[in-house]
């Protein structure tokens, strides 16, 4: 048998502080002053507002993908520079063949310009 006649109850949570707007309705209703119409809209504030908890959880949770597909394109593209770097670093020996080249390289001849 569910000995609960009240919409909200007798219900202590430790920690909660009930606004005055929240006490004085469940008094009234205690008192059997709250009529159905009061009841079914604060019902339908209650589940407008679990609606809306949803929905935002839920968005929470795709904005949460997103993040972790562009942190990992994030790190596929610094593993591609990285790679690249490693791929295309010049050696000594070739940097050491680039000096000896621009040494041996006669410099075109000079023109005078008239002017």
């Amino acid at each position: 048998m569910n000995d609960n006649k009240y919409l909200i109850g007798d219900i202590r949570i430790d920690g909660v502080k009930y606004s005055a707007e929240f006490l004085d309705f469940a008094e009234r209703e205690k008192q059997g002053l709250v009529t159905e119409g009061e009841k079914q809209k604060l019902l339908s504030e209650q589940h407008h507002l679990v609606d809306e908890v949803a929905k935002h959880k839920e968005e929470v949770s795709i904005l949460q993908g997103e993040k972790s597909t562009l942190q990992n394109d994030i790190k596929q593209e610094r593993k591609n520079f990285t790679d690249m770097q490693t791929k295309f670093k010049p050696r000594k020996d070739d940097l050491q063949r680039v000096l000896k080249l621009a040494k041996e390289t006669k410099p075109p001849p000079c023109t005078k310009q008239q002017g």
